[in-house]
């Protein structure tokens, strides 16, 4: 009787640890597809500072304003789906 519920308990411990596993790597997962989409987003908000500084240096208001439009254009592509399996 005490095999039995030893390899029952076993069994369980067992299965436990497995799902547990497949959660945490599911996790995982998630949070390194999130960590890609926040560093393709710093990269971006990167470039169109380095724009902008070219732009003041110019010192022409009419070239900022546009500029600032197209940054409204460009928030609308950041935008990712996230799929979960």
């Amino acid at each position: 009787f005490h095999i039995l519920s030893l390899s029952l308990l076993f069994s369980l411990s067992l299965s436990l640890c497995l799902s547990l596993s497949s959660q945490q790597n599911n996790l995982m997962m998630m949070m390194m597809m999130m960590m890609m989409i926040d560093d393709d987003d710093d990269d971006d908000d990167d470039d169109d500072d380095d724009d902008d500084d070219d732009l003041d240096d110019d010192d022409d208001d009419d070239d900022d304003d546009d500029d600032d439009d197209d940054d409204d254009d460009d928030d609308d592509d950041d935008i990712y789906p996230i799929i979960i399996d």
